[in-house]
């Protein structure tokens, strides 16, 4: 136990300035998707508590990766990820959506924003690691608009199916599918130029130098270890 403590404690201790800030306010979000469990068990809310459990997992993400493999994710991103999730979990949670007519529209560009901005760093770090991939910075910006696009068709679908299924009322009607697969093709192309004009000057670099690094170090690593 203790030494998971001293673990976990270094994973902050390593970080330094707004990035030690970023995440310190990213797991005071997490901790919230348990209380939004709570929320959910006390008004019998199945899918609330679901989606509070898939919720919690998919920002723990960033934490397993660095624990398991020593993969760094950016201490901003994790932040970013962690806070749309939870904003979508609130809004589930006390009607948010049909609270305030632009919540959704809102956090679906948000949402579409941080995916595709994950979406690119992926493609960018895959590039850069794998030696016989080569993409110019035009196609791995062009994928985080395609990628982004394709994960929205998928999210649609299962918001269809979960209505069909259980009889929520998720996907009101065909124009706001509509709305929201627009809003992930404009958010993801917005990205993907500012992502685009980033690699071409060097800053996109810098900004996940950290990450790069421990990718490399575990495919050092690992190919260590094989030999």
């Amino acid at each position: 136990m203790c030494v998971e403590y001293r673990g976990f404690k270094n994973y902050f201790i390593r970080r330094r300035g707004s990035k030690r800030v970023f995440l310190y306010i990213s797991w005071l979000l997490k901790l919230s998707f348990i209380a939004l469990m709570g929320w959910g068990i006390y008004r019998h809310d199945l899918m609330l508590i679901g989606k509070s459990i898939f919720g919690f997992v998919i920002a723990i993400l960033p934490f397993l990766l660095e624990k398991r493999f020593g993969i760094v994710t950016p201490a901003f991103l994790d932040f970013l990820i962690t806070l749309a999730l939870l904003l979508h979990q609130r809004g589930v949670a006390f009607n948010l959506y049909d609270k305030f007519p632009y919540y959704d529209v809102v956090l679906h560009s948000f949402s579409s924003i941080v995916l595709s901005t994950l979406l690119i760093l992926t493609f960018y770090l895959l590039e850069r690691n794998s030696p016989n991939l080569k993409m110019s910075y035009g196609f791995i910006a062009l994928l985080g608009i395609v990628f982004t696009m394709a994960l929205g068709v998928v999210w649609e679908i299962g918001e269809f199916t979960i209505d069909q299924l259980f009889g929520y009322h998720t996907q009101p009607s065909l124009a706001d599918t509509m709305e929201d697969l627009i809003l992930d093709t404009i958010s993801s192309t917005f990205v993907a130029i500012l992502a685009y004009i980033s690699m071409k000057r060097g800053s996109f670099e810098n900004a996940v130098k950290e990450t790069n690094d421990s990718i490399k170090d575990l495919l050092k690593r690992r190919r260590e270890k094989i030999s």
